[in-house]
């Protein structure tokens, strides 16, 4: 008899023992799930009831090996905590699961949104594209060809009102050839398909008259270099939306611009002297800010705006090297 009652005590001590163990477990895994959650209330608290009930385990198993009277009711709460500790392992196992599950659609998610922003830029880009090419090839040499026949009307029998309406009429379709050509280079800009992003830039600020307004100083460690035309385009879009935020809203008078290259990347920084920025307000106009973001999402960039301790903007746009190549 003494021999039984000596197995019982080894087998319910090997079963508590395992009942430690596995509670143990389940509140490690539960633990380690916390950062998962975003460091939630309530799992926060679940894993702490996890632990504690670890905790009272492990006392239950020293007063058990250290007491040598035990009773029906000791016996059941032994077995009791083994089927406890295995339920709430395989609870913590499949919410382990859940979230795991739920982190691998979150990534498929953002990289799918990412993959319809880009379609949307370099579609955007495309139509563009051909309406540049409209206005360019049709509208403008319609207007510079009536302008010519206009030149051609002989003007000698032709009072000093006439005269007037003529130069009036000639006048406007010079502006309208220009306007043409103006709209058809925002659209698509020349300077893209000629020289450098940041040559490109240059030149809006000189066409634009911005410099008039503010005082604009540009740096880079590259010279002539061309990248991928997507990669040139978004970037120089970037720069034409900071530079007018600044211009209408910063009330600034410098901004800086730097496009330089690390072995990894091609990063683009925008600073000005101005107000600032509200991030609530300017990211929920569904233009600016927003847009800019999601432009440098569309082309897998990193994206930094904040404010400078000095009150002015800072924006820094990092593009994997490896996304930059020139695919033309």
């Amino acid at each position: 008899m003494d021999g039984l009652d000596t197995g019982f005590t080894l087998l319910h001590e090997l079963v508590l023992f395992s009942s430690v163990l596995i509670q143990v477990t389940a509140a490690s895994i539960a633990t380690g799930l916390i950062p998962k959650t975003r460091y939630s209330i309530a799992w926060i608290a679940i894993s702490l009831g996890f632990l504690l009930m670890a905790v009272r385990l492990l006392v239950n198993m020293v007063d058990y090996l250290f007491n040598s009277s035990y009773t029906i009711y000791d016996v059941s709460n032994v077995w009791l905590a083994l089927i406890i500790s295995i339920t709430m392992l395989v609870a913590s196992v499949y919410i382990r699961r859940i979230l795991k599950d739920l982190e691998e659609l979150s990534i498929k998610q953002t990289k799918t949104e990412e993959k319809v922003i880009a379609a949307m830029v370099i579609t955007e880009e495309k139509e563009k594209k051909r309406i540049a090419q409209e206005i360019h090839d049709g509208l403008g040499p319609v207007l510079s060809i009536t302008r010519m026949l206009l030149s051609t009307v002989k003007t000698e029998k032709l009072d000093e009102e006439q005269l007037s309406k003529l130069k009036s009429v000639n006048d406007s379709l010079a502006q309208g050839v220009l306007s043409v050509y103006e709209i058809s280079n925002q659209l698509r800009p020349l300077a893209l398909n000629q020289a450098s992003v940041l040559e490109a830039m240059r030149s809006f600020v000189r066409r634009s008259g911005v410099k008039n307004l503010l005082n604009i100083k540009f740096h880079t460690n590259i010279s002539d270099e061309k990248y991928d035309f997507n990669i040139e385009i978004v970037l120089y879009r970037v720069f034409c939306e900071l530079l007018n935020n600044t211009i209408k809203h910063a009330n600034a008078s410098k901004a800086s611009v730097s496009l330089y290259k690390t072995p990894e990347m091609l990063v683009f920084i925008y600073t000005d002297d101005g107000c600032g920025f509200d991030a609530e307000q300017d990211f929920g106009k569904g233009m600016g800010l927003l847009n800019i973001a999601s432009r440098a999402k569309a082309i897998g960039a990193g994206l930094v705006v904040e404010n400078t301790s000095s009150g002015g903007m800072f924006v820094n746009i990092d593009v994997p090297l490896v996304s930059c190549l020139n695919k033309v």
